[in-house]
């Protein structure tokens, strides 16, 4: 989905429950994340519903715990995970593992037509 085509979406529909941005663009990705803070959380929201975390410093499972815990001053939260792509890369050798019980190249075909 382009940044554009998100935008529009979001302006139809509302937010999502997730998002996962991915591109090259810093300067897209950053437009996307101001849109959808504009349509969750009003700007005296902000200090207290917004947070973000960097997956390259925090680990994804404090991350999580955080998502789960519950705001005592905001009634609705933004939580931005950057760097996710190292998280989404390891999820993926998680679940191949989980379903082949290995890791050995040679022996992971699931790519395979």
């Amino acid at each position: 989905m382009s940044p554009e085509q998100f935008l529009a979406k979001l302006a139809k529909n509302g937010p999502e429950p997730a998002y996962l941005f991915l591109g090259p663009e810093a300067f897209e990705r950053t437009r996307c994340r101001r849109a959808l803070l504009d349509a969750v959380l009003p700007s005296e929201q902000r200090e207290n519903g917004f947070t973000r975390h960097d997956l390259d410093r925090t680990p994804l499972a404090a991350a999580l715990d955080d998502a789960r815990a519950l705001s005592l001053f905001a009634s609705r939260r933004v939580i931005w995970l950057a760097a996710a792509e190292a998280a989404v890369g390891l999820a993926i050798i998680i679940s191949v593992y989980r379903t082949r019980e290995t890791l050995n190249v040679d022996q992971v075909d699931l790519l395979k037509l």
